[in-house]
């Protein structure tokens, strides 16, 4: 019985670590968009020059504070970053020139952020 309580403190630190990795891997793309050619898109309307400057500068500051709330083991940060990936999964799947692929980041996201709140609701 001990062993599988360690295993599971292991996977849950490692879920912990990956997704707090991709929330700032999810800063990075939209800091460079930001200072290259500020376009974004928004639930499906095409935002262009400060509007967008505005959404990508949020976007990735919000992944930055919840990465920092999952390193600081916050109650509820699993839930918040399932909460952000299921916006933004919804936001690119939105795109009208997206055509049939998913964002494979925002996918993987949703379901490290979901088995960390299954674990914590378990505790």
């Amino acid at each position: 019985m001990n062993d599988i309580v360690k295993m599971r403190s292991v996977a849950v630190t490692s879920i912990k670590y990956a997704l707090a990795i991709m929330l700032i891997l999810n800063f990075i793309p939209s800091l460079i968009l930001l200072l290259v050619n500020p376009e974004a898109w928004f639930f499906g309307y095409k935002l262009g020059g400060i509007k967008a400057s505005c959404w990508l500068l949020t976007n990735g500051i919000i992944g930055l504070i919840l990465a920092y709330s999952l390193l600081r083991d916050l109650k509820y940060g699993f839930l918040a970053a399932f909460l952000f990936f299921l916006a933004n999964f919804i936001n690119v799947m939105i795109i009208p020139l997206q055509g049939l692929a998913y964002p494979p980041l925002y996918s993987l996201g949703l379901i490290l952020s979901l088995l960390g709140v299954v674990s914590e609701v378990r505790k």
